[in-house]
């Protein structure tokens, strides 16, 4: 069982989407086998270590120690314990029963695909059949297989999701600080880090999205219907809900950037993933005008900012990879 497998384990531990078996053993692994392998050791160091993990809790959640923790705040901190006392077995036995026990009832690790800038989408099949397909600048982490309660999977980019009814293991894409929530439906996320909004687009189904925070709290569930967006700003994670024509949002898994109403801002930002460049606009003014169109992929960027630059508002200078638009 490697650091990397334990992390997987324990970041579902901390929200909610263990196995009951998996769950079971993590509790037990805990209070039995992990204690008795430390009071192997030396009496002092043992303490040590245990103490020194347990102050790292407490530092970061002072309340614990003064109520009854609810179960999200009592999962964090079994995970912190379990993750540094799995460490510290590692560091002092290279092989163990305890390990081997552990990799019998943990799935495998999560596998990840990237996408790097200027790169074209890539369209990937899950275990249940979902369909995935990545945008430029976009990460994707994923089991090989869904074993427990839920198909969860974490994304940070944009893609567009085709997912497999099963309406026993709902289908779960965790984002930084939002969740979607489906049974079985079409939708587009776009959830980049860089961007100050998230958004999610349904084509049809139904999803159900909440917003959470470090701490594993959820917020209400807000549900969307086809052919609407949410809208979160990711700074104060208030989300919006409009109806939209849900083609635009997903427009780029054929090849086109599709967009209405859009800040120069927000276009510049995808036009530096699509094309791999560095885009600085000088003027708050310029960051703020606003177009609509659709560009095939493989059109050329100066001609894409040409024609933005229809009535000549700006000038564009290129410098390689850097390109910088200022006012006249």
């Amino acid at each position: 069982m490697t650091e990397k497998e334990i992390h997987v384990l324990l970041e579902k531990y901390i929200t909610g989407e263990c196995s009951q078996q998996e769950k079971d053993f993590l509790e037990r692994w805990y209070a039995d086998e992990l204690g008795k392998k430390l009071d192997d050791h030396a009496p002092e160091e043992s303490r040590v270590a245990k103490e020194e993990i347990w102050d790292g809790i407490i530092s970061e959640r002072p309340e614990i120690v003064k109520r009854k923790m609810p179960w999200r705040i009592w999962a964090g901190a079994a995970a912190v314990l379990l993750l540094g006392f799995f460490l510290y077995i590692n560091r002092t036995e290279e092989t163990s029963g305890l390990t081997e026990h552990l990799s019998s009832v943990v799935p495998a690790a999560l596998h990840e695909v990237r996408v790097g800038k200027g790169e074209s989408g890539n369209t990937i099949v899950l275990a249940d059949g979902t369909k995935v397909t990545l945008n430029a600048s976009t990460t994707l982490k994923y089991p090989m297989s869904f074993d427990g309660k839920s198909r969860t999977v974490f994304l940070e980019g944009e893609a567009y999701f085709e997912v497999v009814k099963n309406e026993n293991k709902p289908f779960i894409v965790v984002l930084k600080n939002q969740r979607v929530e489906v049974l079985g439906t079409a939708f587009n996320v776009e959830a980049y880090e860089d961007e100050t909004t998230t958004r999610v687009t349904l084509t049809n189904g139904l999803v159900a999205l909440q917003q959470h925070n470090e701490q594993g709290d959820f917020g209400e569930k807000i549900y969307l219907k086809p052919d609407q967006r949410s809208v979160t700003d990711n700074a104060t994670e208030i989300a919006t809900v409009e109806n939209v024509d849900a083609s635009v949002a997903s427009a780029w898994t054929n090849g086109k950037y599709k967009f209405r109403d859009e800040t120069l801002s927000n276009i510049t930002k995808r036009l530096e993933k699509y094309y791999g460049v560095r885009i600085q606009i000088r003027d708050r003014e310029l960051e703020e005008l606003r177009f609509t169109g659709t560009f095939p992929f493989g059109q050329d960027i100066n001609e894409v900012l040409g024609i933005l630059n229809s009535d000549n508002r700006y000038i564009v200078e290129q410098t390689n990879n850097q390109i910088l638009i200022a006012k006249k």
